[in-house]
């Protein structure tokens, strides 16, 4: 029975194992009929495995595909990175070298305007040095004529002999100024810069040498002539000499105000300052023991006292002139401007503005219209002081202190080593002048006509940088502010002074 069904079995497996007929349809046949659920099984297996090879092949061929096209990809992205390499190598070379043109194009301006500078400063420098050796030169042939004509006058030998003695030194320090003129002839450029640094110790020692001589040659002239050293106008005299400074309060302001620029005494005896840079003014009560802080829409530069509660301020950042009454803090005028203003002053009625760079302008308050403009250039000028039909004002680059009527008629001029960065300046009832010298640290008083100054002694110690003044004429108070943020209120009475030598004093 075994033996029967194993040759069934192999009958059953022969045609799919054995050998294989040729004609297909008969061996489908045989297997559906010798062995049915056997075939039926196999077949359904064969047809699975053919539709799982068929899915596989297509992935596989997919895939291949794919791999094939991002292969070209990689390919075509290499040769793009490899283009866009070579272009931004390119680029960064073309930058490069522009970069180097430019920069070599920079350094060679830069040094021919140095080079152009260094010669022009050289060209300059010759001629100021030529200019000064002239004019001292001129003044020695002046002292040796005086020298001269004082020689013919000579009371006695002793006289003669120090006129002798001092004509030998100027003509000696001729001799000298004419080595100096020599070497600004050469003709050759760089040994005449060369010479330079000579040449400036040499005219420093002249100058210094001709001071004091000047200063003999005037007191043995008056000594000859037998008159006072010095003479001045009387009532210039008197108002400087008689006067004296006692201080009442001192108002430390240094946590409070950032800058003290400019202040004014009111007609009630308050005092008030321009905070410059914190666009406030600060007022304080008569007896200093409160204070009103004032915000503006601006920064302060100047104030000026107009009437018991009214007051002037300029503007610088605004180009703007405002009269505020400090109670109400009402504005009642505003005069806008085209250029900075700086400094400004009332008296009877007239306004006078610093204009930067420009000069000056006469305002009536009354009608409110601008009377009149006064030319004078420059930037260093920042205050300016109104009296009797007068302003004054201080170059503050030059030391100068000029006087001038309100149509600009120049009238004098002050200007002396002692005084050094003039800035605030104001005057009193009478018209004499006081200036802050800023970079001197002291207060300079000049008389009215500008013949006398002094420097007021309690000033020198306590006094640091003064930058705003400002003289009541109806209280005779100074009031004076400083860079480090104090104030100083003075009784003005009878006055100690140290006098300038008047042989100093350049008109």
């Amino acid at each position: 029975m075994a033996s029967k069904l194993n040759s069934i079995k192999d009958e059953c497996y022969r045609p799919i194992t054995g050998k294989i007929d040729q004609n297909n349809n008969m061996r489908e046949i045989f297997l559906s009929k010798s062995c049915p659920s056997e075939y039926h099984s196999r077949i359904q297996t064969s047809e699975e495995y053919r539709q799982r090879k068929d899915i596989v092949e297509n992935q596989v061929n997919t895939i291949q595909l794919r791999f094939r096209e991002l292969y070209k990809l990689k390919e075509i992205s290499d040769l793009a990175l490899d283009e866009e390499n070579s272009k931004v190598v390119e680029q960064l070379e073309q930058f490069r070298q522009k970069i180097n043109r430019e920069i070599n194009g920079h350094i060679q301006r830069i040094n021919e305007k140095c080079h152009t500078a260094v010669n022009l400063f050289k060209r300059k420098s010759t001629i100021n040095w030529k200019f000064r050796k002239d004019g001292w030169k001129e003044k020695i042939e002046e002292s040796l004529n005086e020298i001269s004509e004082l020689k013919q006058h000579a009371f006695s030998e002793e006289q003669a002999r120090k006129l002798e003695v001092m004509e030998k030194e100027l003509q000696k320090e001729l001799s000298m100024m004419n080595v100096l003129s020599d070497i600004m002839k050469h003709e050759n450029e760089n040994n005449r810069i060369r010479f330079s640094s000579n040449f400036e110790k040499n005219f420093n020692e002249v100058s210094s040498v001709l001071k004091n001589l000047s200063v003999e040659v005037i007191l043995h002239k008056n000594e000859c002539i037998n008159v006072e050293p010095v003479i001045y106008h009387r009532q210039s005299i008197y108002n400087i000499h008689e006067k004296q400074f006692t201080e009442k309060r001192v108002v430390d302001l240094r946590h409070t105000a950032k800058e003290l620029r400019d202040c004014a005494i009111l007609n009630d005896g308050r005092i008030i300052f321009t905070d410059y840079g914190q666009n406030r003014l600060i007022l304080y009560s008569k007896t200093g023991n409160s204070f009103n802080i004032i915000y503006l829409k601006g920064n302060p530069f100047s104030i000026t006292a107009i009437k018991e509660r009214t007051v002037g301020i300029s503007y610088s950042d605004l180009k703007t002139v405002q009269i505020m009454n400090v109670d109400t803090e009402e504005i009642s005028w505003d005069f806008h401007f085209d250029m900075n203003c700086a400094g400004i002053s009332y008296h009877n009625g007239k306004l006078v503005v610093r204009m930067e760079g420009y000069g000056f302008y006469v305002i009536d308050l009354e009608s409110r219209e601008k009377l009149h403009d006064i030319r004078i250039e420059g930037g260093t000028m920042p205050y300016v002081s109104h009296i009797d039909g007068r302003f004054l004002y201080a170059n503050w680059k030059t030391g100068k202190v000029s006087c001038c009527l309100l149509n600009g008629k120049p009238l004098w001029e002050f200007k002396n080593e002692i005084l050094i960065n003039p800035n605030g300046i104001t005057a009193d009832s009478v018209g004499n002048v006081f200036v802050c010298g800023y970079g001197s640290n002291n207060v300079i008083a000049i008389s009215r006509d500008g013949l006398v100054a002094k420097q007021v002694e309690p000033f020198i110690d306590t006094i640091n940088a003064p930058l705003g003044i400002h003289y009541s004429k109806d209280s005779d108070e100074l009031l004076i502010t400083t860079k480090d943020g104090f104030a100083t209120l003075y009784s003005v009475g009878s006055l100690k002074k140290t006098e300038i030598p008047r042989s100093l004093h350049e008109r």
